[in-house]
């Protein structure tokens, strides 16, 4: 009698040992699985500012367009914001593209900021300092 007890509770040992390690796998699987997705969000957001100034650079899109595209929504579940400045080099454009999750009070996932030659802006320099030196 007394080795059937103690086959039963060695029986319940192994159970709850089992039991614990599957907890602990189902735990770290689902950690990696989040920060996988993380990764993919951060890489989406890369790609998305990436693009921004590149078809700001390439002339296929004006700092107002994106703007109107931003606020119409992307579709993508991402806010992209696009700020432009002149920079301290002629010919040259400061872009700052910020992107967040569409979701209220999500915190930045990406930032990128690079000077680019914008062509709208190179042609709009290029008359003003045309005008300014035929005043000379």
């Amino acid at each position: 009698m007394r080795r059937r007890g103690s086959i039963l509770l060695e029986t319940l040992v192994a159970i709850v040992l089992f039991v614990a390690a599957a907890l602990f796998t189902l735990a770290s699987l689902r950690s990696a699985l989040d920060a996988t997705q993380r990764s993919a969000l951060r890489t989406r957001a890369a790609d998305a500012a990436r693009t921004a100034i590149a078809s700001l650079e390439a002339g296929l899109v004006t700092d107002s367009e994106l703007v109107r595209e931003r606020n119409a929504r992307r579709g993508d579940g991402l806010l992209v914001d696009v700020k432009t400045s002149l920079g301290n080099i002629p010919e040259l454009t400061l872009v700052e593209v910020s992107v967040r999750e569409d979701v209220e009070g999500e915190p930045l996932l990406f930032e990128l900021r690079q000077l680019i030659r914008m062509p709208d802006r190179r042609a709009v320099r290029t008359a003003t300092s045309d005008r300014s030196e035929a005043r000379r």
